[in-house]
């Protein structure tokens, strides 16, 4: 409710403002006035006030667990954008534009997913007292995310004209090699926002800030290498540093929390056998149909996918949809 609220009350103002000519100053208000409403409206909620009373030790805490995710969010945010910077200097600016909108279109599924997952699995991992009970439980919550997440990448990729011509318009067709690409991080992005979460979860935040510094070594060397053989050269290099990030992550759960590479490979090896083959069914499908009835393929795809997981025996699959069905008999006695 507070963030619908703040939400449509913040563009309302954007709009009005827009209206008597304050132009682009009017998308700075709606940041600012969005910002603040939530604030406010949080504060209010929850009846917190506040005091000029302090913990010494709390402070030391809570700044010790939160300094390293805020330098490792400053390292991450400056690398992910540098690539953006590159582009004009080996291509033209239009490239930079196409793949600025790619990114940016390719980093909304994944962001809105990242989000989720640290507004809800963190707080139930973070009640766990041990590492063993946060893998335990992280696990289990794991396999689903995994499971009926990451098919969704793999089907925008499929379905990139269609999607770029709906969301950004037909101007914007040069970025769609881009956009095919770079959806595939989506996968690699959702697992490192499970490891991160688990380790954070665990307080140990400073392996947070050394992966992130490890990840940066690794893409600034992938993207200094990439760049000499052009604009499709450098996507791919993006692609394959996330990747190289998502194992520098597991080999870290690995050996600090005891998430062991094995049980990993466990518990997304069907579910990427199920991509593997919904892939290749899917392509001649998605070739019979044109325009945006191709979007279809999404949900044609995403169904296949799960008749491939049940036949596979992906167990997580199969609870679920025995859930599912137990749950609807119940409601109809």
């Amino acid at each position: 409710v507070i963030n619908l609220l703040s939400c449509v009350i913040s563009s309302l103002v954007a709009i009005v403002l827009a209206y008597y000519g304050w132009g682009v100053w009017a998308l700075v208000m709606q940041s600012i006035i969005n910002a603040a409403l939530l604030s406010l409206l949080f504060w209010c909620s929850t009846q917190i006030r506040l005091s000029l009373s302090y913990s010494i030790s709390s402070f030391r805490y809570f700044f010790k667990f939160g300094f390293n995710i805020v330098l490792s969010n400053i390292l991450n945010t400056i690398v992910s954008n540098l690539s953006s910077s590159i582009i004009p200097k080996i291509s033209t600016v239009s490239a930079a534009g196409n793949y600025y909108q790619s990114v940016r279109l390719s980093n909304v599924p994944s962001g809105i997913l990242s989000s989720v997952i640290d507004k809800g699995v963190f707080p139930i991992l973070s009640r766990e007292k041990t590492n063993h009970e946060i893998v335990i439980k992280a696990r289990s919550l794991n396999k689903y995310f995994i499971t009926f997440l990451i098919p969704i990448f793999p089907l925008l990729s499929i379905c990139s004209e269609e999607v770029i011509g709906l969301v950004l318009g037909e101007n914007w067709m040069e970025a769609v090699p881009y956009f095919k690409v770079l959806i595939w991080i989506g996968i690699s992005l959702l697992l490192q926002g499970l490891y991160r979460n688990l380790v954070k979860s665990s307080g140990a935040t400073k392996y947070i800030l050394l992966v992130e510094i490890f990840k940066s070594i690794l893409t600034l060397s992938v993207l200094l290498v990439a760049m000499f053989y052009g604009v499709m050269s450098l996507v791919y290099g993006v692609v394959v540093s996330t990747y190289l990030g998502a194992l520098l992550w597991a080999v870290l759960v690995s050996r600090k929390m005891g998430y062991t590479l094995i049980n990993q490979m466990t518990d997304i090896i069907k579910p990427m056998i199920s991509i593997i083959f919904m892939y290749i069914l899917i392509l001649p499908i998605s070739n019979l149909l044109c325009g945006y009835w191709k979007l279809f393929i999404i949900l044609i795809g995403y169904l296949l996918y799960l008749i491939v997981s049940v036949i596979i025996k992906n167990n997580t699959v199969l609870h679920s949809l025995k859930f599912i069905r137990t749950y609807f008999k119940s409601d109809a006695k």
